[in-house]
């Protein structure tokens, strides 16, 4: 159970998101702040950061080091759409620094690990997993080293006691490896061999491990009216409730059915994703009815420049029309 009130907890999570806000700015990153639903709590993703140096992210901030589901399902979902890497940023008091979690295959780590990942590139950092803690092979060096110590490979699989068909990997793809294994490779091809993680390393680590459940393509009725040309994500607790992924992206509001179409509710969604599409230079699309489209203009055009979304109308229940 969190040791924080409702108010504590809200005002923790505000602290978190300056200090990450002042991390991305010192690196030159743009990001966009997603405010919905408005309730903290419920929502699945709190920023979307992009350009600058190192991967982008989709982050989620947390007091506490749950991560549900619900939560995991939309940061993979939204990180394949964006082509980013998943993270969970918490002020968890169990969470070591320089150590990256994975967890519900998002990835876990407090403010102060995020902050040395982006701007402190000497720090060791690891991946915890399944109970072992992880570093990264550096092929390039594996490589120069065997070569500048004059080895075979079958020399340094003698001496690390591995197979020479694992040391002719690390040397071809890299990868990650346990502390174990970096330990021999240190030992006998030199500290150079073995580097920290890094969020580039972990978005691959992530798209290697993304299951065909978070890559599926929506099958549902909302496809006949997209008429998608790329994979489509389905988002349950963010902005969006679709994200595109083709020559652009493409955020997707359905209004479409009675249900969904709650007026306040549906033009904050519209404003969010708008701030989502300006940040990754793509397009807003808001399925609606005839009838309700032009109350939704009425509503947003106080709002927003209209320019910056299409309102396709669309029968009730998400059907063209």
């Amino acid at each position: 159970m969190s040791v924080y009130s409702r108010g504590s907890a809200r005002e923790e999570a505000r602290r978190i998101f300056k200090r990450i806000v002042s991390t991305l700015e010192r690196i030159g990153k743009k990001y966009a702040l997603l405010q919905f639903p408005t309730s903290y709590r419920e929502r699945s993703i709190d920023l979307v950061t992009v350009g600058g140096s190192g991967s982008d992210a989709v982050i989620r901030i947390k007091v506490g080091h749950k991560v549900s589901r619900d939560e995991a399902g939309d940061l993979s979902r939204a990180s394949l759409a964006l082509d980013s890497v998943p993270v969970v940023v918490s002020d968890d008091p169990s969470l070591y620094d320089n150590i990256v979690y994975e967890k519900e295959g998002v990835f876990l780590m407090n403010e102060r690990t995020l902050e040395n990942m982006y701007l402190r590139p000497n720090e060791i950092i690891a991946l915890y997993r399944k109970g072992s803690i992880y570093l990264v092979a550096d092929k390039e060096a594996i490589r120069e080293s065997r070569a500048k110590r004059n080895m075979s490979l079958g020399d340094v699989a003698y001496l690390t006691n591995l197979t020479r068909k694992t040391i002719y990997m690390y040397e071809r793809e890299g990868g990650i490896v346990s502390v174990e294994t970096a330990e021999k490779l240190v030992d006998v091809l030199g500290s150079e061999t073995v580097k920290s993680i890094t969020l580039n390393v972990l978005k691959n680590e992530f798209l290697r491990k993304a299951s065909k459940s978070v890559r599926s393509v929506d099958s549902g009725k909302v496809l006949e009216v997209l008429e998608p040309s790329g994979d489509v994500y389905p988002i349950k607790k963010s902005a969006p409730d679709y994200i595109v992924r083709g020559e652009e992206i493409v955020t997707v509001i359905d209004a479409s059915s009675k249900d969904r179409f709650y007026l306040p509710k549906t033009a904050k969604k519209v404003e969010e994703c708008v701030k989502l599409s300006e940040l990754v230079d793509g397009e807003v699309k808001v399925l609606v009815t005839p009838e309700r489209k032009e109350v939704l203009e009425d509503e947003l055009s106080t709002k927003i420049d209209l320019n910056k979304i299409i309102l396709q109308k669309v029968k009730g229940g998400t059907h063209p029309e």
